[in-house]
């Protein structure tokens, strides 16, 4: 008997039932004000990225590729997405034009059914029903950060969405690499990770001509290119021949240095 993957099931079904319980208090105890359009655009931002995220932790899982980190992944991104939907939904009601009060009421009824099946038992039926809904999450998500930067109507609003946008892209060529190595929906996850990978390139270099990049932004948008060099190599496999190991590794550098990048664009606008 395999003790070891007992102890990750039974820790991941405490973990479980420690985020219902968090559920019932997020709202009133977790979430934080949000004060300014960029930090709002930034949280909208990153909803993004997690409902992709989710997809790929969980599809890593099914792989058996560091299944503890992943688990680690699916479980504080499930989180997260909570907490941050409700200081969203707080924000909007605390504009008198009500921003983005519709479309994140959209964004929480796709959402709803997407963590249940995202909390169950991993499996091949499993992921490729998330498949089937997390295109609709993510297409709810980017429409609540241009509903908000359309309100702020701004230069730096938009910039944050644009780096913002790269965080899920990272995460979103990892989910399409993995679904491949997985052999789920090959030919559209083969298509949509080339195009997901074009769109990357193509804002990155939009964001390193930005006029309004500080010298710590550039900076960082310079090892960006570095590390994206680097991560683009990676998932340009061989036909059959998947590293998901190296691409998991790859995708959590990309995002982690994305992150960096559209918290200094945040923090301009405060």
């Amino acid at each position: 008997m395999d003790f070891s993957r007992l102890y990750r099931v039974d820790i991941r079904a405490w973990f479980v039932v420690l985020l219902m319980t968090l559920a019932l208090v997020v709202e009133d105890v977790q979430a934080e004000v949000i004060k300014t359009y960029s930090s709002a655009i930034n949280k909208a931002g990153r909803q993004r990225m997690l409902s992709q995220r989710i997809v790929k932790a969980y599809s890593m899982i099914g792989l058996d590729v560091q299944v503890d980190s992943a688990n680690e992944q699916l479980l504080t991104s499930i989180e997260l997405f909570e907490q941050q939907l409700s200081e969203l939904k707080r924000f909007s009601k605390t504009k008198k034009n009500k921003v983005a009060e519709k479309s994140l009421a959209n964004v929480e009824l796709l959402w709803e059914p997407f963590k249940t099946i995202a909390l169950n038992e991993v499996s091949k039926n499993g992921v490729q029903e998330l498949v089937k809904r997390d295109e609709a999450l993510l297409k709810a998500a980017h429409q609540v950060v241009l509903d908000l930067q359309k309100s702020a109507n701004s230069k730096l609003g938009r910039i944050v969405n644009i780096s913002g946008r790269q965080r899920m892209l990272s995460q979103r060529i990892a989910k399409f690499y993995m679904l491949l190595a997985w052999r789920v929906n090959t030919e559209t996850s083969r298509k949509l990770m080339q195009i997901s990978s074009e769109e990357f390139s193509a804002a990155l270099d939009e964001l390193l001509i930005s006029d309004i990049n500080t010298k710590a932004i550039n900076e960082s948008l310079d090892d960006v290119k570095v590390q994206w060099n680097i991560f683009e190599r990676s998932f340009q496999m061989r036909e059959g021949k998947y590293i998901p190991l190296l691409i998991a590794m790859s995708s959590e550098k990309m995002l982690d240095k994305m992150n960096k990048v559209t918290g200094l664009y945040d923090q301009l606008g405060k």
